[in-house]
């Protein structure tokens, strides 16, 4: 009888923590250059927000993976690193992911969602590289794999709204933020009277008839895992999705006639707009610099 030899690999010892430490992660990008240039403003929001996380509410602060000094960052960079960080960290760890940038979900999210511990989703509130939305993109991916989390965000960690929140979220493991403004649309509401409803019911019985089909290039485009849309929810509304090959975007590309592209290009920039390409322009003709 043959025997079954498996040699899996060692599984890593977990980082541990106590009732007053949370951990920190936080996903990039998938190209070091945008990183590397993110990373100043992620450095400077992570050393504030542990900062507060020691004075404020007197919990520590592990960050679960270090810094390349040979990448220059310290995001975790592909989904290898990111659900080798996360099986590193103990089951039941409160986890928070900072985010000050664009960030690709599909890095952390699969490894999130087998996490039994709390997670907090935090983001900074400064233009430079917006991590809003990051963290809404991260936000959508979760949600859609049936992850639960909580959302925060501050500008300098110093607001009510962050401190209360994040109280709550430290002492009960959610936050609920204020929903009462929203009301259901349903078909008995005063609106759907309108003629705008109206017509929005016509259009709607037309596409359920008829199908209205949407392509969609590379769904997992930039991490957004939330870009894989339901496809039964798609076809219950009449609107199908086909995937399309970027290989057959650049082919009907490739159809369009150097007149007509500069003929495009043109009215734009006789319109005001300015186009940094590093090629130079010549009559009816683009040259590489190099």
């Amino acid at each position: 009888m043959n025997t079954l030899n498996l040699n899996l690999p060692k599984q890593a010892e977990k980082l541990s923590v106590n009732n007053k430490t949370v951990v920190m992660v936080s996903p990039g990008d998938l190209r070091d250059s945008a990183n590397q240039n993110c990373w100043p403003v992620q450095e400077a929001f992570e050393t504030k927000f542990i900062k507060v996380m020691n004075d404020t509410f007197g919990y520590e602060v592990i960050r679960a993976h270090d810094y390349d000094s040979k990448r220059e960052h310290g995001f975790i960079a592909s989904q290898r690193e990111g659900c080798d960080v996360l099986a590193g960290i103990d089951e039941y760890a409160p986890i928070v992911v900072v985010m000050t940038a664009w960030q690709y979900s599909h890095h952390l999210a699969p490894a999130l969602v087998t996490h039994k511990g709390p997670i907090l989703l935090m983001a900074n509130f400064d233009g430079t590289w917006p991590g809003l939305v990051g963290a809404l993109c991260m936000a959508g991916t979760l949600t859609s794999l049936g992850r639960e989390y909580s959302r925060l965000w501050s500008e300098n960690l110093d607001d009510e709204f962050f401190l209360s929140n994040m109280e709550a979220w430290l002492t009960a493991k959610e936050i609920k933020h204020d929903t009462s403004y929203l009301q259901e649309v349903t078909f008995d509401s005063p609106m759907m009277n309108s003629t705008a409803a109206e017509a929005g019911k016509e259009v709607g019985n037309y596409i359920l008839q008829n199908k209205e089909i949407m392509g969609l290039f590379d769904s997992f485009c930039m991490g957004m895992m939330n870009g894989v849309f339901p496809q039964k929810s798609l076809v219950d509304i009449g609107m199908p999705m086909e995937s399309l090959s970027q290989s057959a975007l650049l082919y009907e590309m490739s159809l369009v006639s150097p007149e007509l592209k500069e003929e495009c290009l043109s009215w734009y920039e006789e319109r005001g707009m300015t186009f940094t390409t590093g090629l130079i322009r010549r009559p009816n003709l683009r040259v590489n610099k190099s």
